[in-house]
C-alpha cells in the first residue's frame, strides 16, 4: 500500500484502505441506509454499491469490506446475516454466504472479513454468546 502511516484496515474515521483503494462505508450505513463507495488512492469515484438498487435488496449495517484480487467488493451485511460479492463495476454478482451459513450456529452474523490472493474468505462471526474466525473458499 502506498499510503504511508495507514495499515490495510479500517482507519478511525471510518474509511479502509485496502488494495490500493480507499473504501468508505458511509454514515447511514450503521442505519441500513448507506452506500458503500470505492474511491482509488487519487480520489476518483471507482465504484458505487446503492441498497436497494441491486438483485441484493437493502444492505442493513455493512460491517466490513474487503476486495480481492479481481477487484471485487466482498461485504459482510451483518443485519442481514449474509456475505455478499459486488463486481468491480459495483454489480451485484452472488451471495458467498447465507443466514444460517456463517457461524457455528444458525444465528451468528459476519462481523468482520477479509480475503486472501488464493480466493479464502476469513469471516468473523458473532453468535448469542460467542464469536469465531471461520475459512471458506469462494473462488
Amino acid at each position: 500500500m502506498s499510503n504511508p502511516g495507514y495499515p490495510a484496515g479500517q482507519r478511525d474515521d471510518g474509511l479502509w484502505l485496502i488494495r490500493q483503494d480507499v473504501v468508505v462505508l458511509d454514515a447511514g450505513a450503521a442505519a441500513g441506509l448507506g452506500s458503500i463507495f470505492v474511491l482509488s488512492e487519487d480520489g476518483f469515484l471507482k465504484t458505487c454499491i446503492v441498497p436497494g438498487r441491486e438483485p441484493c435488496g437493502v444492505l442493513r449495517q455493512p460491517s466490513a469490506v474487503a476486495v480481492d484480487r479481481d477487484h471485487g467488493v466482498v461485504v459482510s451485511d451483518s443485519a442481514n446475516g449474509r456475505v455478499l460479492l459486488f463486481g468491480a463495476n459495483g454489480r451485484f454478482r452472488r451471495q458467498l454466504l447465507a443466514p444460517g451459513q456463517i457461524g457455528s450456529d444458525r444465528q451468528a452474523v459476519p462481523v468482520g472479513l477479509d480475503v486472501t490472493e488464493d480466493g479464502r474468505l476469513f469471516v468473523v462471526a458473532k453468535g448469542n454468546k460467542y464469536a469465531e474466525v471461520r475459512i471458506f473458499t469462494y473462488l
